[in-house]
């Protein structure tokens, strides 16, 4: 597969923002589950956007 650079540079952009965390951690837990209710929530006809939003603003 060859790296698309354009693409490649969007998801390079995305991480730049992003936080990540330890899974061993008691708090990964909660925001696993939070995650995964987001992706229903959105898999069920709602905004994607805000459904993530909501799961940033608690993990903030």
């Amino acid at each position: 597969m060859i790296f698309d650079y354009l693409s490649g540079k969007a998801w390079l952009d995305i991480l730049d923002n992003c936080k990540f965390y330890p899974t061993e951690k008691a708090e990964w837990a909660q925001a696993k589950k939070d995650i995964i209710a987001a992706e229903q929530n959105a898999l069920n006809g709602n905004d994607v956007k805000k459904e993530l939003d909501k799961v940033q603003k608690k993990l903030n």
